[in-house]
Order: structure tokens, then C-alpha cells, then sequence
């Protein structure tokens, strides 16, 4: 099952984490994920409902850069190579 999870993308990730992100916005919190300095991604009550939640399916949830998204997911998957 842990190979599965890994095998998958951020956005699956992400939509498969749905609940809690709709928890964070529900009790007023935000993240912001960053990569190397540069916003990703908006979770929570900041996350604007822009064309990003077509996206992601969640209103919670905005894409900041798909350019930097898009590097994290392959920053991730390198990450876990180097694990197994």
C-alpha cells in the first residue's frame, strides 16, 4: 500500500486529502507550501476559489504556480527514489 501512495502525483495527493483541507478552512487556518522560497500552494481559509479548484476539486485548495507544483511533485518522487 506505501508503494501505491508514493507512486502517486501531488494533485492525487492532494484531492485524497480533501477532508482535512476543507477541516483546515472550516476552523479559519491556512498553509502555504513553498518551494525553495516560492509559493505552490494556498490550503485553508487563504486559498482563493479561483480556476485552480477546477484543478484540485476543492474550493480550500489554490494553486499558486503550477511551475513550482509541478517541481515539488518531481522533487517528491526523486525524494522517495532515494529512499527505497
Amino acid at each position: 500500500m506505501e508503494q501505491e501512495s508514493n507512486e502517486l502525483g501531488l494533485f492525487e495527493k492532494l484531492k485524497a486529502a480533501k477532508k482535512g483541507v476543507t477541516l483546515l478552512d472550516n476552523k479559519g487556518l491556512s498553509i502555504s507550501i513553498l518551494r525553495k522560497g516560492k509559493k505552490a500552494l494556498s490550503i485553508g481559509r487563504e486559498a482563493s476559489r479561483k480556476i485552480s479548484s477546477l484543478l484540485t476539486g476543492s474550493d480550500d485548495l489554490q494553486i499558486d504556480s503550477i511551475r513550482q507544483v509541478a517541481k515539488l511533485d518531481i522533487d517528491i518522487k526523486k525524494a522517495n527514489e532515494n529512499k527505497n
